[in-house]
């Protein structure tokens, strides 16, 4: 095998692994009842609006903080407030 089919192979095996993952994690979300009061789990909706001025989300999220990188969420450009990745305000704790 070349060194090439053998990239592809393995950028292929760790693609699909990583997919299998994340269709295990978004599958489960029920069983393991992650809902919008929890820190885990993905919103996928993709209609995110600031609930405050209505500004779109940015289409590419910039953490501001260590909580935004952890745990998701955004600052509104427009009005400058922060959110979690619920579109629930977050209170500067």
């Amino acid at each position: 095998m070349s060194d090439s089919n053998l990239n592809s192979a393995i950028v292929g095996a760790i693609t699909g692994g990583v997919a299998v993952v994340f269709l295990f994690v978004i599958g489960r979300k029920k069983k393991l009842k992650i809902d919008e009061g929890s820190k885990m789990g993905l919103n996928l909706s993709g209609d995110l609006k600031c609930p405050n001025c209505g500004t779109p989300a940015p289409a590419v999220r910039r953490p501001k903080n260590f909580r935004q990188f952890m745990w998701g969420g955004w600052t509104c450009a427009n009005c400058g407030k922060e959110f979690d990745k619920w579109l629930k305000p977050v209170d500067g704790k």
